[in-house]
């Protein structure tokens, strides 16, 4: 019902010639949206061979358990965890990650768990960034409410990350003598996943950094593909960072309902409505769309071959 009303108020907000927009949606450049669905997915690899980096920072294997999985079986682990994080409330695609991993491997879930809470601190702090870097750039002189909201947003992420990733560091032993014993090794377990997977941080903020082009190719790319060039680079890398930033808000599945009009709002600073309404379902064909279409297939092949092997004598 969240997701319904919000995009009631996208419909009814914005002066939109549907005709219009359906009409730019039919003249799209193909090779161009191929290209923009290809950096897309990409940025799956690059965040799958971050996250192999961070279990082995963590030292997951033990030696009842599995050797890491490569980087491009952790992506598939993450775009699970994305798919399930388009189709439920509260981010829960994080953890069904984690169990995922730790079922199939047998490594420890509260460790596990751990090095996804660092990547989310990583992704933070990395938005945080080019956001201000875009912003600099971006309207001299000009109205910057919906700029100044977004950053504002993102530093309250990265203060809280911040401070909670601090508070875990200086105080988080202490806090597990607090602990009755039942819950004091998960948490020291979880402990250690968030702090040991942060090692090799050059390499990690490397990975980070690119992980982010390759979403930002996905909007640039898109735009050119409906021909769109009146949008400086600096409002694309800031639409794309908006776009994250609203994901996080666990009001609706993937932010259905809230990304787009945050994104056509932005657009519109450069753009009439009805072009960023164009741009907007364009891209979200591929953000929200593609994950749960293919996230589902892969789904349900994941489920498949588990009975199978499980049938096996």
């Amino acid at each position: 019902m969240i997701a319904i009303s919000l995009l009631i108020v996208l419909v009814t907000r914005f002066d939109i010639d549907w005709y219009s927009t359906f009409e730019t949606l039919a003249e799209c450049n193909v090779a161009l949206y191929g290209v923009a669905f290809g950096s897309y997915y990409f940025g799956f690899y690059i965040r799958g061979l971050r996250w192999r980096i961070m279990l082995s920072n963590a030292d997951i294997v033990d030696p009842s358990s599995k050797p890491l999985p490569s980087p491009l079986k952790c992506a598939r682990y993450v775009f699970i965890g994305w798919f399930a994080n388009a189709i439920t409330w509260f981010r829960l695609g994080d953890a069904y990650r984690a169990y995922s991993l730790t079922a199939d491997y047998g490594y420890s879930f509260p460790k596990t768990i751990g090095t996804v809470v660092s990547e989310r601190i990583l992704d933070i702090a990395m938005v945080f960034i080019l956001l201000i870097i875009a912003s600099i750039t971006l309207y001299k002189g000009a109205d910057t409410d919906l700029l100044i909201l977004f950053i504002g947003m993102s530093a309250l992420l990265a203060l809280i990350a911040s401070l909670s990733f601090i508070g875990l560091k200086q105080f988080g032993v202490k806090i597990a003598n607090l602990l009755p014993n039942a819950l004091a090794l998960p948490y020291l377990r979880f402990h250690a996943g968030t702090i040991d997977s942060l090692d090799r941080i050059p390499t990690l903020l490397t990975l980070s950094f690119i992980s982010w082009l390759t979403e930002i190719g996905r909007l640039y790319f898109v735009i050119q593909a409906l021909g769109d060039t009146n949008i400086v680079l600096p409002l694309i890398v800031f639409v794309t960072l908006a776009n994250a930033i609203l994901t996080t808000i666990p009001l609706t599945p993937g932010g259905v309902g809230i990304v787009e009009p945050g994104i056509i709002g932005l657009l519109t600073l450069s753009i009439p409505a009805t072009e960023a309404l164009s741009i907007a379902l364009l891209d979200r064909s591929i953000s929200y769309a593609s994950i749960v279409v293919f996230g589902a297939l892969l789904f349900v092949i994941q489920k498949l071959s588990n009975i199978s092997k499980n049938e096996d004598p």
